[in-house]
């Protein structure tokens, strides 16, 4: 026994330690789940041509980020076609700017299947960008839908203006415009040009972009062009789900010049912050500050602190983004820099999860011992009343079968690892109470050899 004894100490041991091993790799693997990978330092942006919303939205967002330590590398595309391509065949942390008009129309363009597995998310809708359409005055176009037989500019091949204006020409069966071709891919400040400038044959364009943009600013203020309005604004919110209607007061742009001359009715598109579903939970808190620092002000077509929000128009919302917009920004954000507070955000999270797979942990062996812990109840009711009638020396026979009854029933209970000692324990008590009822005088035996 001496001799045994330490090996069995020893292997005792190492059991135990094997198991702590196990379980600390186990919670390891589950930390570095919840928590997330390292924090990349860096993010592509794809934004838009130079100086258009987009890359003047990149830059501000690039200066935001640095403050965390993340450069930014804006690239420059045509547009959102071009960004969305991006984002779904590129690789690395990246985001990028896009309309949801597009994003609607792009997915629609694909099969099923793919459109499905894009593996973009989206980061929440960051302001409402109108859709304009200009005209020569002298034209007498009043609406959209007269717009055929003229010369007209849909705007730039891969560009959000140019997939919502072949859209919005083919709902008003437009088949008879001229498409202007230029020479060269030309951005929306050349073709105002060419358009203030009387120099090309354009009679019409499209456009997109916020009233107060020198590019829609100089086409409002140019008193050649007339901007229509949408008298069937309404009717388009209610058919297109990715464009909201809009309205612009007269005189908002210029009061002195009372520009523009009278109210219009306009359909916008949200702008979306698109990126991928693997982005870092930190990535998406830094990228979501930075849309809170560029976009919460008032604009002409919402109210202070009502963008950036968690409208994702046709793709998923990011589970980070819903997060930050049901709860607001960390409440550590008052005491710690930003870095820290994103920190313990993602460490409370791992450790609630960690606190409620413990809980669960402790309470699953209950719960699984349930079962067996009501059957032995029942069995051991059973024994008690087979105790109560000890006294009955003529049921001796009658508590041995029950007993025997038991004892086959106990024999093809499931047993719980953690029942184990509790099942060897009854399995003993009915060996005992076995022991007393033998102890019994047997009175049918004796009453049978008196007979004799």
């Amino acid at each position: 026994m001496s001799d045994r004894s330490p090996s069995r100490k020893n292997r005792s041991i190492r059991a135990l330690i094997f198991r702590g091993l196990i379980a600390a790799i186990l919670l390891s693997i589950l930390f570095v789940q919840l928590v997330g990978p390292p924090l990349p330092r860096e993010i592509r942006i794809y934004t838009g041509p130079e100086k258009s919303s987009f890359h003047e939205d990149g830059i501000r967002y690039a200066e935001v980020l640095a403050r965390h330590g993340i450069e930014a590398r804006l690239v420059e595309t045509d547009g959102s076609l071009e960004n969305l391509d991006s984002l779904v065949n590129g690789t690395g942390p990246r985001v990028g700017f896009g309309e949801a008009a597009l994003i609607n129309m792009y997915q629609a363009s694909m099969p099923e299947d793919s459109a499905l597995n894009l593996g973009l998310v989206s980061l929440g809708a960051l302001y409402l960008e109108p859709f304009w359409v200009f005209a020569l005055s002298d034209r007498r176009v009043e609406e959209e839908a007269s717009l055929g037989g003229l010369v007209v500019f849909p705007g730039r091949e891969g560009s959000g203006t140019r997939v919502l204006a072949d859209a919005l020409m083919r709902a008003n069966g437009l088949t008879d415009v001229e498409v202007y071709q230029p020479e060269q891919d030309l951005s929306e400040e050349d073709l105002v040009e060419l358009f203030g400038t009387g120099e090309s044959s354009v009679e019409a364009i499209f456009a997109m972009g916020n009233p107060m943009a020198p590019a829609i600013r100089h086409l409002l203020l140019d008193r050649r062009l007339r901007p229509l309005s949408f008298d069937r604004s309404e009717a388009y919110d209610r058919r297109y789900p990715f464009l909201t209607a809009v309205t612009l007061p007269e005189g908002t742009v210029d009061l002195e010049l009372n520009v523009p001359d009278r109210e219009l009715k306009l359909v916008a598109s949200s702008i979306q912050l698109v990126t991928t579903n693997d982005l870092s939970p930190v990535l998406v808190d830094a990228l979501l500050d930075a849309a809170s620092e560029v976009h919460q002000e008032a604009s002409l077509f919402s109210v202070r602190g009502s963008y950036p929000n968690g409208d994702p128009a046709s793709l998923p919302l990011d589970p980070t983004a819903e997060r930050f917009y049901s709860e607001g920004f960390s409440k550590w954000r008052s005491y710690v820099p930003f870095w820290l507070a994103t920190w313990l955000d993602r460490f409370a999270v791992a450790f609630g999860a960690l606190a409620a797979l413990g809980f669960f942990l402790s309470v699953l062996p209950r719960v699984v011992a349930w079962p067996f812990g009501l059957l032995l109840n029942r069995m051991s009711n059973r024994i008690v009343k087979v105790e109560q009638r000890l006294s009955e020396p003529e049921a001796r026979a009658e508590l041995l079968a029950e007993l025997e009854s038991i004892d086959a029933d106990s024999v093809h209970l499931w047993v719980p690892p953690t029942e184990r000692v509790a099942y060897l324990e009854f399995r003993q008590l009915i060996d005992d109470v076995r022991a007393r009822v033998e102890a019994l005088p047997d009175v049918m035996k004796a009453a049978g050899g008196s007979e004799g």
